[in-house]
Parts: C-alpha cells; sequence; structure tokens
C-alpha cells in the first residue's frame, strides 16, 4: 500500500472524528453589495446574505503584534473549523456563532484559506462587534 492509498483509506474516519468534535452551530454571513431598507427604521442598511449554515468549532488562538501608522498593539486570533468539504468562505466573511459555548460571538475571516487531504477547512478569525443591522 502506498502513502497515498494509506492516507486516503484513513482520512474518511479522521473526517468524521473532527466533525464531531464541532458541538457548536453558526451562519457565515457575507455583504451582498446592495443595500436594503430596515422595516424597523425605514433607513438603509447593508444587505447581508447567509452562505453557510451548520457545525463549527472556535478555538482560541494567539495573539501577534501589529503596527498601525507607527502605533504597536496585540491583536488575537483564533480558529474556526468547518467540516472538510465547506467550500463557500470567502475573505471577510463574518461569522454568527448560534449554538455552543460562545454563542452570540461575531468573528470575522481573515483568510478563507483552502488545503487538500484535511480532516477540516480551519481558517483565520478575529472577534468583531456584531452588525447592527443584524436583527
Amino acid at each position: 500500500m502506498t502513502l497515498q492509498e494509506a492516507i486516503e483509506s484513513v482520512l474518511p474516519g479522521l473526517r468524521a472524528e473532527a466533525r464531531a468534535r464541532m458541538t457548536s452551530t453558526a451562519t457565515v454571513r457575507r455583504l451582498t453589495g446592495r443595500m436594503v431598507q430596515d422595516e424597523d427604521n425605514g433607513l438603509e442598511v447593508p444587505e447581508w446574505e447567509d452562505v453557510y449554515t451548520g457545525p463549527f468549532r472556535y478555538v482560541g488562538g494567539s495573539t501577534k503584534r501589529v503596527d498601525i501608522a507607527g502605533v504597536e498593539f496585540q491583536e488575537a486570533t483564533g480558529r474556526a473549523d468547518f467540516p472538510h468539504d465547506t467550500t463557500d468562505l470567502a475573505d471577510g466573511d463574518l461569522i454568527e456563532v448560534t449554538a455552543g459555548e460562545w454563542a452570540g460571538t461575531t468573528l470575522h475571516i481573515v483568510e478563507a484559506v483552502k488545503g487538500d487531504q484535511r480532516t477540516a477547512r480551519r481558517v483565520p478569525v478575529v472577534e468583531v462587534p456584531r452588525p447592527e443591522e443584524w436583527a
């Protein structure tokens, strides 16, 4: 058995194990570029579309130094894990954690990185305030 055949034989089981650890759920939303009228106050607000709803896992990350215009500060990054076959993520999408330990948290996808032969789709995220137009 070649190494590739060995990987392919165990990968489905490892993916199932990774998915079983995703005990939270989330909705990923993306700006459409259109404005819509808010029914509550009549104001024009950005329109968001749901691009993913399902299993999810939020993993705390690390901090890094960021320099903006000569001012240095620490930025905390985490990781969002989705099932390996989640294909509809993009840089800048927002994640609303809808169930689990961190329900109500909003995260920004820094980079919707991809990879093959992975057990999960892991993307770097930062916590952000919830957009006001989300009901």
